[in-house]
Formats: structure tokens, C-alpha cells, sequence
């Protein structure tokens, strides 16, 4: 117990000291959860995000406060909140999925909740292909079609030109169709984008010989 009031008093102490660093505020608000006082824990990360509010140490914090108290309603909206903000760092936002899809999943794996919080990640500015990424390995798991799927691809491929695996996906699937046109659309690109990658010269000589073909059948 003597530990425990000297942890807190210490808190407290930097938080007086450093008023205007928030870090201190919430640390004494997830000590105060830790210990069970999860009222007073409630009151320092909303004095703090009354002050500072898009203060992302302190909007994890509730969204533990939330979890912690069986709140799923809110802790889902927090979770959103924190998905959308500009603010959050990209790996807490991959975490924070992982561990939403993971909870959805053990709830019964309705799809629609999570694809509506892809769209609208999606739907803003990407800084990398990641969510994107994210988005088309769930569509995978959950056996979407494949035209669903390949919508993704294709905002992959939008946000990072540059991604073979996406590309390579979506010539796979236009190989199927034997759409040519398609292929030599997607393969040229691959090739000034990722010019030591075999597979689209491969698919780029196939297409246009295929394209060659059709053209002397229907002469």
C-alpha cells in the first residue's frame, strides 16, 4: 500500500509541476483504473480531453475506461473515433483493427460492421497502402467476391503504384476472365513501376499475343 500512495503522490507531483504536459494527467487517470477507482480515473482523462481534445494518449485511455467497464457501445464508438482521427499513429490504428475484427469475430463474425468502418477509413486520405491492405486480407477471410475484393486491390494500387501484390492480384483475376485489354492495362504500369519484376513482362507478351491472335481470326 505504502508503494502504491508513493506512485500516485509522484504523479501527481510531475503533473503539478509539468501543468501543461496532459502525459502526467493521464497517467495519474490510469493508475487511479489500475487501483479500482475508476470514477476518479473517468474525471482525469475527461478533464484532460475537455481541455486537449484530441489528445490521443488520453482517447486510448477512456477506450480502455470503456473496455474496462463492459461499455461495448461506447468502447466501439471511441474505437471509431480513434480510427478516424488524423491524430492516431498508423500502428495503433492497425492494432486497434486487429483487435476489433478479432472481437467481432468471437461475437459471431457479422461482417457489415467492420466493412462500413473500412469504408469509411478508406474513404480519406491514405499515407500507405496498409488499411487498404487490411481491408482485402478480411474481404479474403470473410469470402467476398472476388470483383468486391478487387475494388481494394485497386485502391492499393491507387495509393502505392509501386505494390506488386495487389497488382499481381488483379492481373490473376483479369487472366481469368481473359480479359486482355484489362491485363495490358494493369501489367504496363508494373513494369515502369517495378521494372525488375518478371511476372509483368510475362503477362504484358501474353496479353498483347493473345490480342494479336483475336485480331488475325477475325481477319
Amino acid at each position: 500500500m505504502a508503494s502504491e500512495q508513493k506512485e500516485i503522490k509522484e504523479l501527481r507531483n510531475l503533473a503539478r509541476q509539468h501543468p501543461n504536459d496532459y502525459k502526467y494527467r493521464v497517467m495519474i487517470g490510469n493508475w487511479l483504473l489500475q487501483n479500482g477507482k475508476e470514477k476518479e480515473a473517468l474525471a482525469e482523462y475527461n478533464s484532460v480531453l475537455k481541455k486537449e481534445p484530441d489528445n490521443i494518449v488520453a482517447q486510448m485511455s477512456l477506450l480502455d475506461y470503456y473496455k474496462a467497464q463492459h461499455q461495448d457501445s461506447l468502447a466501439r464508438a471511441q474505437t471509431e473515433r480513434l480510427l478516424l482521427s488524423s491524430n492516431t499513429e498508423f500502428e495503433s490504428k492497425i492494432l486497434l483493427l486487429r483487435q476489433l475484427i478479432s472481437d467481432n469475430e468471437q461475437q459471431g463474425g457479422d461482417s457489415t460492421e467492420v466493412l462500413n468502418l473500412f469504408g469509411k477509413i478508406l474513404a480519406q486520405p491514405q499515407e500507405n497502402a496498409g488499411m487498404a491492405e487490411l481491408c482485402a486480407a478480411y474481404m479474403s477471410l470473410k469470402k467476398m467476391p472476388e470483383d468486391t475484393i478487387n475494388t481494394v486491390y485497386r485502391r492499393i494500387v491507387d495509393i502505392e503504384p509501386d505494390n506488386v501484390g495487389a497488382r499481381l492480384q488483379l492481373l490473376q483475376s483479369a487472366w481469368k476472365k481473359k480479359d486482355f485489354d484489362q491485363i495490358i492495362a494493369i501489367a504496363k504500369p508494373g513494369v515502369e513501376y517495378n521494372p525488375d519484376n518478371i511476372w509483368f513482362y510475362y503477362f504484358l507478351g501474353l496479353a498483347y499475343s493473345q490480342n494479336d491472335q483475336s485480331e488475325l481470326e477475325l481477319n
